[in-house]
């Protein structure tokens, strides 16, 4: 289901978000972790398509953070990218190269 709203909704940042909260709730309900990585992924990428960065930075932040506990690297990596541009976005540039050095 994540997979569909990654690719149906890069247009449609308001409705990725929506349905992105739906998939979150629905993985969450059933335990299935990687499925909540996935849709706070797609939360944040929607938030940051919007330029709503504090929004997208705490979608980025949740999935960093669970994907810290499920030690996945590919994920892990994918959002300390996104957080250091939240960062960057904001001027924080010291903030985004301690995220941008995590994404290596």
């Amino acid at each position: 289901f994540n997979n569909y709203v990654y690719h149906l909704n890069k247009r449609d940042s308001k409705l990725r978000i929506k349905m992105g909260q739906k998939s979150f709730l629905s993985s969450k309900n059933i335990n299935y972790k990687t499925g909540q990585i996935y849709s706070l992924y797609n939360v944040g990428i929607g938030f940051s398509q919007l330029s709503e960065l504090d929004s997208a930075m705490l979608y980025f932040k949740k999935g960093y953070k669970n994907a810290s506990s499920i030690e996945d690297p590919k994920w892990k990596m994918k959002f300390a990218m996104n957080i250091g541009k939240m960062f960057s976005a904001k001027y924080q540039f010291d903030s985004a190269m301690v995220y941008f050095r995590i994404s290596k």
